[in-house]
């Protein structure tokens, strides 16, 4: 090989070596890279609803691939020697510099009585294209001072509890002790697990000036609420006319909740969406446009947890930070609870009752979740729907973005009206299913 073609194949391989990714910010400060993917199932004993990250760069799917499947997998296993368990899974991500990438994956587990939440972090650096630590950004010396600064704020926070083993072993300068860490824009967040200081999880935040200061402070990105929604489309409904409602659960979820609205649009349909709190911000854009479009927007609580689990101030919690963060997009606090799979009892319809909230179940179950099949889920619905029915799906799949259109379609050659959950409960006579 001459020395020209020995030049050239180094520098295709060099250059192969060192791929560049265009970063697009996310408006959500709690998501600031990448997009969501779902999955949610359930077995004889258990049920499990999981929100993971999908990005451009495959490395930092691999990884969170590998770390939700584990994790799915460790508490189906355990889940078989309860009576009642419940899995959670959500995350958020922080961009920092345009550079440094950084997951956190919150896990929340209960098995019957006993619950537990754990934390789980990925870091990318865009620039090495490779996967980082705290050494790798702040240096062996700039290591060594966030574990000494950590371990005095604790000490000063929780200073018995600090003179133990756990808390020696815990918080020694090794980078296992410090691997849960999220770079923000603003400042560093460290997480630690129960037990593996105290007998309950700790976070520690540090300032960049107080580590490094040639770190920039960077802007924190703040959501500007929308203004209120005004003259919102009038339907004209006749109530001597069959009518259905078709609702979903678990959003907002931009590809497909984006795919939906402009299904309804193009044929002229309305739905009713039921909104975590947790997640509205990941598209608040998308919340405006269903009012505006003659939607309507129904709380699913907060972070997705089974209420009936709850304690009644949990299950309080749960409800007003949902309501007051879709009110903050929409300017509406919405009338609607449909409370995680339908689970109710007496405290949580006082709740919602003290909240001025409907409890909405549904008639028609799509299961689309499960069969992930839009042909199966759209002769499912028309099998079964009769009028007054209130439909369930969630925009969560392409495939129940298929269904939809179908379902629309052939609805409207039968007569059927499209309305909201709350217009329906004006017109017909609706039942508490699913409870």
């Amino acid at each position: 090989m001459g020395k020209k073609a020995r030049i050239c194949l180094f520098c295709m391989l060099f250059l192969c070596g060192c791929v560049r990714y265009e970063v697009k910010q996310n408006s959500d400060p709690i998501h600031e890279y990448g997009e969501s993917a779902a999955d949610i199932g359930k077995g004889e004993h258990y049920h499990y609803y999981i929100h993971s990250i999908h990005c451009e760069i495959e490395a930092i799917n691999d990884k969170s691939e590998q770390l939700v499947k584990q994790l799915k997998k460790d508490f189906i296993k355990e889940a078989k020697q309860a009576e009642n368990a419940e899995l959670t899974i959500d995350w958020k991500s922080y961009l920092k510099e345009e550079r440094y990438i950084s997951i956190l994956y919150q896990v929340e587990t209960r098995f019957d009585d006993t619950s537990k939440t754990t934390y789980h972090a990925i870091h990318y650096d865009l620039k090495q294209s490779d996967f980082f630590d705290l050494e790798d950004v702040f240096g062996e010396s700039g290591f060594a001072k966030i574990a000494q600064l950590s371990r005095e704020q604790l000490r000063n926070r929780y200073p018995e509890q600090s003179d133990s083993l756990a808390f020696s072993i815990g918080s020694e300068t090794l980078p296992q002790n410090f691997a849960c860490f999220v770079l923000k824009k603003d400042q560093l967040k460290l997480y630690f697990d129960q037990d593996m200081l105290y007998p309950f999880a700790v976070q520690v935040c540090l300032g960049y000036e107080m580590i490094d200061e040639t770190m920039e402070k960077e802007t924190v990105q703040t959501i500007v609420p929308y203004d209120d929604v005004l003259n919102e489309p009038l339907r004209l409904i006749d109530p001597d006319k069959p009518m259905v409602a078709i609702t979903f659960d678990d959003g907002p979820l931009p590809r497909y909740t984006g795919a939906i609205l402009d299904v309804l649009q193009e044929e002229q349909a309305c739905a009713t969406f039921f909104i975590l709190g947790s997640r509205a911000n990941l598209a608040p854009e998308l919340l405006q446009r269903m009012i505006l479009e003659g939607s309507e927007i129904g709380n699913h609580t907060y972070s997705h947890k089974q209420l009936t689990t709850l304690s009644r101030s949990a299950i309080e919690e749960e409800i007003t930070r949902s309501q007051a963060a879709l009110q903050a997009i929409t300017g509406k606090a919405p009338k609607l609870l449909r409370p995680p799979y339908g689970s109710h009892n007496d405290v949580v319809d006082a709740c919602m009752s003290e909240n001025d909230l409907l409890y909405a179940g549904w008639s028609v179950d799509t299961q689309d979740w499960k069969l992930r099949d839009a042909q199966q889920i759209t002769s499912r619905v028309l099998k079964e729907v009769r009028d007054g029915d209130i439909i369930l799906m969630h925009d969560m799949y392409p495939s129940t973005v298929e269904a939809l259109k179908a379902i629309l379609s052939q609805l409207k050659e039968e007569g059927y009206q499209f309305v909201t959950v709350s217009e329906l409960l004006q017109y017909r006579e609706v039942p508490l299913p699913h409870g």
